[in-house]
């Protein structure tokens, strides 16, 4: 008993000397956040023409390396039946080998928005996606080994550029982060250096065939490792790197279809969709573009 009165009278004494001793005043030290800035590999405006000359859509494609991850962002404006639809991509991969990590996808067409977000733990990809206000049951998928976003494939095959030979192909393997309608199955592909012809002589491009769902297109990549042009002959489609300013000026003045005025700049879909018109299931961005990253 003796023994705790002792020491709670020695506590009571130390808190009570505790009160009285002045408190000396922390040293101010200098707090140093050594943040590497973000590395921007590419930041490049794409037109997509069909046919020669029906302007279709442009798109911009911003690609930075930080904290160890890929950042890769996509917004693309497409015109569709008189209507200008946007859709918007984003995704993060490992900086070193490009594995998934995960994306968000949105898109709106006229008044249906769809939002798909995907995670991947070690190497299963779980997707949740909202279609309409709909929520979809949510789906899971194993990836195989080395697979990688669609988005990231041009930053994959720079990579590769050094190392590809003519004829010898070099193999890949995506996830095609909008195909709700094929549950976000993995897809093959092939990449091989091609001989240079009159285009990329005169670009000094590299000019790289690409099959990938059984559709084959070209690939030019400049100095940098940036595409400047891709061909899509299966398809008569054509998509050129332009400036900025080029591209926005892409899908104004188009002339309208029957007696529907289309708009000249992008605005909210809810704004010019017909009161009571029945609107088709929207169409995927794969459902259009044959190169890997966005069809």
């Amino acid at each position: 008993m003796k023994r705790i009165t002792s020491l709670l009278l020695l506590g009571l004494a130390s808190a009570s000397a505790a009160a009285t001793a002045p408190i000396p005043k922390p040293k101010k030290t200098a707090v140093v956040v050594n943040q590497k800035p973000a590395e921007v590999l590419w930041d490049a405006w794409y037109t997509v023409t069909v046919s020669d000359s029906q302007h279709y859509g442009y798109y911009n494609d911003h690609v930075e390396t930080k904290d160890g991850k890929v950042m890769f962002k996509n917004q693309f404006w497409k015109n569709e039946e008189g209507f200008i639809n946007e859709e918007s991509l984003g995704t993060f991969s490992d900086a070193t080998t490009l594995a998934p990590l995960f994306f968000n996808f949105r898109s709106v067409y006229r008044t249906t928005e769809t939002q798909i977000d995907g995670t991947v733990n070690g190497n299963e990809l779980s997707v949740k996606t909202v279609r309409g206000g709909k929520e979809l049951p949510i789906v899971r998928r194993a990836l195989p080994p080395r697979t990688i976003f669609s988005a990231v494939f041009p930053v994959w095959l720079a990579r590769k550029l050094p190392e590809l030979k003519v004829d010898a192909h070099a193999s890949f393997m995506t996830i095609l982060e909008d195909n709700v309608e094929q549950q976000f199955n993995t897809v093959s592909g092939l990449a091989r250096l091609e001989k240079p012809d009159e285009y990329a002589k005169k670009t000094g491009s590299k000019k790289i065939h690409v099959l990938y769902r059984d559709l084959a297109s070209e690939w030019y990549f400049d100095d940098k490792g940036v595409p400047v042009r891709i061909n899509m002959n299966g398809q008569k489609t054509r998509i050129n790197r332009v400036s900025r300013e080029e591209a926005e000026k892409f899908l104004r003045n188009i002339p309208p279809p029957d007696s529907a005025q289309a708009p000249s700049e992008p605005v909210p879909d809810t704004a010019r969709t017909p009161a009571g018109e029945v609107e088709p299931e929207p169409r995927t961005r794969h459902e259009f573009r044959e190169n890997p990253r966005a069809q």
